[in-house]
């Protein structure tokens, strides 16, 4: 054996002496960040879950961890119906985690830790469960424990069908997530896919295809979100038995995002279909696209800190949330509709809007009710634009269609409707407690 040979001989002779130490010493710092961790989630859901007992077994290359966590508040709310109401308030959840320590865990990747999850439901639900779906699907949750304290998480399940004792039919296919958080918990991702899911019983068939939601956040002034979000759906099915009256859904998409800048927070929504076919309607493009703008962050999340408080067994009282709603107006807010509006073989119909409510006044809010204070300052602006043709299929199944149309008529006499083509078109603006349409004022003056 050359000189050479017996330096890497030697070397993994060390290496292989050396590598419990080092498992032993990673496992130190797993159970550490593995406390921490959990401690952070409790406290980011005040009122909703509270880490009753930690039970921790750490060896030498790995761990097993049970957490019981007890349901409050919404969480409670969630499994109420599979729960009678003397135990609900008892319910306790289980985590059990299997822990596998680096730096390479079961020579398998390479990082802090691996960790399996087994979830197990409260008592009462999961006996439910079974005898309502006649078995539990089968999840199966991976993490990865990286080196800088962040974690990845990969959940499936593979496909399931069930048929409850009433002859409904549940199934899906497809289910996978995956999530990532940083060490603080400050930045999060999630991609969930389900490639499809479907209901049917003696009264309903409901049928959803290619799933897909993904989200990629930063935690801002504590509670907020920046950074967006998206759901999209191909297509959703749904059928009334017996018979065939069908609604079709197909395209559909939410679009959300959040966005800090300096003080300040803003949030967005645009929510769309390609098309939605009904009994009678076929609607194409409908689209809703809402934004709340110039939001002061540090009142926003006392804000809801008062209402996560309301859930809790504390003195919270509607004092707070008067005073935080009240500053959070004087930072002077703003709401817009981009669009809202759909698409029909007759036409089209679109409306936009913008409301705020400048130059309020701390004494604008003393002694008096709340909406009185705001109509005094409200400025509201707003732009819509319909087809004629439309409005003539919209009232055609209106038992008052007649006098609508007469109203109608009246009003564009009035030049509170003006035509634009084969268009119908209103602009109404409310300043100062007034409201105008086209630049009339609004009701009309009788005296004239």
């Amino acid at each position: 054996m050359n000189t050479k040979t017996k330096y890497v001989v030697v070397g993994v002779a060390l290496l292989c002496l050396a590598y419990p130490g080092f498992a032993w010493l990673i496992g130190l710092q797993v159970e550490a960040s593995m406390a921490k961790r959990e401690q952070q989630a409790v406290e980011q859901y005040p009122g909703s879950i509270t880490l009753i007992s930690r039970q921790y077994h750490r060896g030498v290359y790995g761990a097993t961890e049970d957490l019981t966590y007890g349901l409050g508040g919404s969480a409670l709310r969630a499994f109420a119906p599979l729960a009678s109401g003397s135990n609900i308030g008892a319910m306790h959840l289980i985590v059990h985690n299997t822990i596998h320590h680096g730096p390479l865990p079961r020579f398998r990747t390479i990082g802090l830790a691996t960790i399996s999850t087994q979830i197990q439901l409260p008592t009462e639900v999961s006996a439910k469960l079974r005898a309502l779906l006649g078995s539990e699907p089968t999840i199966q949750i991976h993490g990865r424990l990286g080196w800088l304290g962040g974690m990845t998480t990969e959940m499936d399940s593979a496909s399931y069908q069930a048929r409850l004792a009433d002859g409904t039919e549940i199934s899906w296919q497809g289910l996978k997530a995956s999530s990532s958080v940083n060490r603080d918990l400050s930045a999060t991702s999630a991609d969930v896919r389900l490639a499809s899911f479907g209901i049917k019983s003696a009264q309903v068939q409901v049928e959803i295809d290619a799933l897909h939601m993904q989200a990629d956040w930063k935690r801002t002034f504590d509670l907020l979100y920046t950074g967006p979000f998206a759901l999209k759906i191909g297509t959703v099915k749904w059928q009334s038995l017996p018979g065939s009256r069908q609604v079709l859904l197909q395209g559909f998409a939410v679009n959300g995002s959040g966005a800090a800048d300096g003080d300040f927070y803003k949030s967005a929504v645009d929510i769309g279909a390609d098309a939605v076919q009904a009994p009678g309607y076929s609607v194409t493009h409908a689209d809703y696209a809402v934004s709340i703008e110039h939001l002061h962050g540090p009142t926003l999340v006392a804000l809801m800190k008062e209402a996560r408080a309301a859930q809790l067994p504390t003195t919270a009282t509607t004092d707070g949330f008067k005073k935080d709603g009240v500053e959070l107006l004087l930072h002077e807010p703003v709401l817009k509709i981009t669009r809202l509006g759909f698409t029909m073989p007759e036409g089209e119909l679109r409306l936009s809007a913008t409301a705020s409510a400048p130059g309020l006044k701390r004494e604008d809010f003393d002694g008096g009710p709340l909406p009185a204070a705001l109509l005094q300052h409200l400025n509201l602006a707003a732009d819509l634009r319909i087809d004629a043709a439309l409005v003539t299929r919209l009232l055609a199944s209106n038992g008052q269609r007649d006098a609508l149309r007469a109203q109608i008529d009246a009003f564009e006499k009035q030049g509170y409707i003006k035509r634009d083509g084969t268009a119908l078109t209103a602009h109404l603006t409310f300043e100062g407690g007034k409201l105008a349409v086209n630049g009339l004022p609004y009701p009309p003056n009788r005296t004239r």
